[in-house]
């Protein structure tokens, strides 16, 4: 069952070896302790990544977030999946909204458009959201739509084209309230 979750992205073993060696520094770093290195692979992301919107695709790899070290949310989830997988730890790639409440100066990255974070399956506990785009860990706060191996298997819309050439736009706008219990 966590098969599908353990894959790391098919990429030349010379790239995938260097970011294992990514991933160890973590691990070594925080004495082999899961929790922290989750957490500190998490905040690095977040300090040491731009946030850059329209740097990439959905085709972007993680290693080439990587070595550019900018991207948008996807990357960087794919990013911590993709160390998280190569460290034998389960991910899952999580799609949603996040609710950032009326103050406008505290608001996330992509509060106010769909977001992806990545999600952790740890022993005895079970999945565990994790927010490298923010630094911050998945909490009732992250509105969970989908989920996936990746973005392909989470996507928030899909469609065919069965004949001839064509084109699409999104436009979405999204906002969250809280309401009061009943």
């Amino acid at each position: 069952m966590m098969s599908p979750y353990l894959l790391p992205p098919e990429l030349p073993e010379t790239q995938l070896r260097e970011l294992t060696d990514f991933a160890m520094s973590f691990v070594e770093r925080n004495d082999y302790n899961l929790l922290e290195t989750l957490n500190d692979m998490n905040r690095r992301i977040f300090k040491d990544f731009k946030y850059v919107s329209g740097s990439t695709t959905n085709l972007t790899t993680p290693f080439d977030v990587f070595v550019s070290r900018k991207g948008v949310c996807q990357d960087f989830a794919n990013l911590f999946i993709c160390l998280c997988r190569l460290l034998s730890i389960p991910a899952r790639y999580r799609v949603g909204y996040i609710f950032t409440g009326g103050a406008y100066e505290e608001r996330l990255e992509q509060a106010d458009a769909s977001h992806a974070w990545a999600e952790v399956y740890l022993p005895y506990t079970g999945w565990r959201g994790f927010d490298p785009t923010n630094g911050a860990t998945a909490a009732q706060d992250h509105i969970r739509v989908a989920c996936g191996r990746n973005y392909l298997d989470a996507t928030p819309t899909g469609g065919t084209i069965f004949k001839g050439g064509g084109g699409e736009t999104l436009k979405v706008e999204v906002r969250v309230e809280q309401t009061e219990d009943s």
